[in-house]
């Protein structure tokens, strides 16, 4: 694991510590605290190890949370009280990071892949994308606890391998074994009664395999297999 530090006048990246004690847990999943004082990583043993920074920019390892029986496939953090995590199950968890009490949601009918959130849509919403050819859009109360299957995002025919959102664009993006791209149109959930409106998309068909990571900037959609 390396720790950057950006010059944004330059654009030039300097590397400030390498955290060779981190190589050993195949760690391949990160997450950042909402303060900024750590971050929190997923590791190829089915673990989530805390890492906290301090004020001199120095990482160290704290926490390994162990008891995963599958594989964490996603992370995202909603606020600094829950954590959405996907695994290699057909299931994804709401979990409070400080009492490691979860919320278990089963939904697809196939094995969940990924998170992205929607800041859009509210910095409690999120999606989730999965084996079964689709993808699901949700809210999570911050009061009540409960998650609300807002849409699904039903079109492709295999596998959604990948989503992207940005937090100004009222659009997420998916693609898919089946080698097509989609672009999903998300203003109705902001309106009343979005779920009777539905959500359309559109689709691009393309020839490369295997894209398993889909990020959105300023417009442009970058990806990596």
């Amino acid at each position: 694991l390396y720790v950057w530090k950006i010059d944004l006048s330059s654009e030039d990246l300097d590397i400030v510590q390498t955290v060779p004690s981190i190589d050993s847990l195949g760690l391949f999943s990160l997450v950042s605290n909402s303060d900024g004082t750590g971050v929190l990583g997923a590791t190829n043993n089915h673990c989530l190890v805390s890492c906290a920074l301090d004020n001199a920019m120095k990482l160290s390892v704290g926490r390994v949370l162990q008891g995963y029986l599958s594989e964490v496939t996603g992370l995202l953090r909603l606020s600094p009280e829950r954590l959405v995590i996907t695994t290699n199950s057909d299931a994804f968890s709401i979990m409070d990071p400080s009492t490691l009490r979860s919320q278990v949601i089963r939904h697809h009918s196939n094995i969940v892949l990924g998170v992205v959130g929607l800041p859009v849509l509210g910095d409690d919403c999120f999606a989730v994308n999965s084996k079964d050819g689709s993808s699901t859009v949700w809210r999570l109360s911050s009061d009540s606890g409960e998650c609300k299957l807002l849409a699904e995002l039903k079109g492709h025919v295999e596998s959604v391998t990948a989503m992207a959102s940005a937090s100004k664009s009222s659009f997420l993006m998916t693609v898919s074994s089946d080698l097509t791209l989609k672009r999903w149109d998300l203003s109705p959930l902001l309106k009343s009664k979005a779920k009777e409106k539905g959500v359309g998309s559109i689709s691009t068909k393309f020839t490369i395999k295997g894209i398993r990571t889909l990020v959105l900037v300023n417009q442009k959609l970058f990806h990596a297999r």
